[in-house]
């Protein structure tokens, strides 16, 4: 008897389903004793095919993507672990494959990736800030050095950006700092003393480097903030007159000439052995206008000869009303009686 094709395939299939339990144990066990040679066989396959499967596959993702993208997500959940050591194994074992397969990625869907992000961002704002803070805490060394070397090798790339960007940049500093007020400050003193005579000669070497374009900045700051800075003196004028009066008399000093060579202990030395009382009158400084001690020198500033240096004692600490009533000391016996000195 000859069987014919279509036949014998009917025969086969019809086997096949009355056999199909014991044919899948068959299968079964002959792959767990055959699995080194199948692994084998199976390899070499793929090599001699690559191409082939390679185009099988894509056609079969592109026909299939929903069936794909379903069974994928359902496979993730139901084995996620070994997904995940699977995943971390390939990954440390073709470190270069993946380094350069994930540039050619962010280059082809560059748009595509940024939007991504930017949405998970959006949507994931804590976790995000979380678990960059915490890679940063643990990684801090690595992402000095890598922000560094970005920095060094995209240094117009970066002057561009923030030449583009300059008003939103000042905007998010300005909000930033504005939240973040306390926390900056905290950091910039824990920096600076940290690292306090790095930066101190470092400003002094740069204000010295470039003192046109600090004169200039000053200039465009008073400019811009001339009402803000006036209310900021006028404050610590009031709430430091001995600093301004200081000022003031370094300033008419200078003017005319004139030198003092007594330090800020030895005046406050003085004043403290008046125990805040005028040696002159016997009212107490705080009483007087101008409700402080003020400083009478001997001989007075308007009549001394150019280039005269005061000493500690040249210089006497009175009430404002006594200062103003002594009018010009010419330095003699009989201007200095007032103060209990004889010369």
């Amino acid at each position: 008897m000859v069987w014919t094709k279509e036949e014998k395939l009917a025969y086969q299939r019809k086997w096949y389903q009355d056999n199909r339990e014991r044919r899948l144990i068959q299968m079964r066990e002959y792959r767990e004793s055959h699995k080194e040679e199948a692994a084998a066989r199976k390899k070499k396959f793929r090599l001699e095919h690559k191409k082939e499967m390679a185009a099988r596959d894509k056609k079969y993702r592109l026909g299939h993507k929903e069936e794909k993208a379903a069974y994928d997500k359902k496979y993730q959940q139901t084995h996620k672990e070994e997904a995940k050591i699977s995943t971390k194994k390939w990954c440390l074992k073709n470190k270069e494959k993946k380094a350069a397969y994930d540039k050619e990625y962010r280059k082809k869907h560059k748009k595509e990736k940024l939007a991504c992000e930017k949405k998970y961002r959006q949507g994931h704002k804590e976790e995000a800030v979380a678990y960059n803070k915490k890679y940063y805490q643990s990684h801090r060394d690595e992402a000095l050095i890598k922000a560094k070397k970005y920095r060094d090798t995209h240094k117009e790339e970066m002057a561009a950006y923030r030449d583009g960007h300059r008003e939103e940049a000042m905007a998010y500093n300005k909000k930033y700092n504005r939240e973040h007020r306390e926390e900056r400050a905290g950091w910039h003193r824990e920096h600076y003393l940290k690292n306090k005579e790095k930066m101190d000669a470092a400003k002094k070497k740069w204000c010295l480097n470039n003192k046109e374009k600090l004169k200039d900045r000053e200039k465009r700051y008073a400019r811009l903030h001339r009402k803000e800075r006036t209310i900021s003196s006028t404050k610590y004028h009031h709430n430091h007159p001995e600093v301004h009066r200081r000022a003031s008399r370094k300033r008419r000093l200078k003017k005319r000439q004139l030198n003092q060579s007594y330090t800020p202990e030895q005046w406050k030395d003085k004043i403290d052995a008046t125990n805040g009382i005028c040696p002159q009158c016997g009212e107490r400084y705080e009483d007087v206008y101008p409700f402080c001690v003020t400083v009478d020198h001997v001989p007075s500033i308007s009549i001394a000869p150019v280039g005269f240096c005061y000493r500690i004692n040249d210089i006497f600490p009175v009430c404002g009303r006594c200062n103003t009533n002594n009018g010009v000391h010419s330095g003699d016996s009989t201007s200095l009686e007032n103060f209990g000195v004889v010369k």
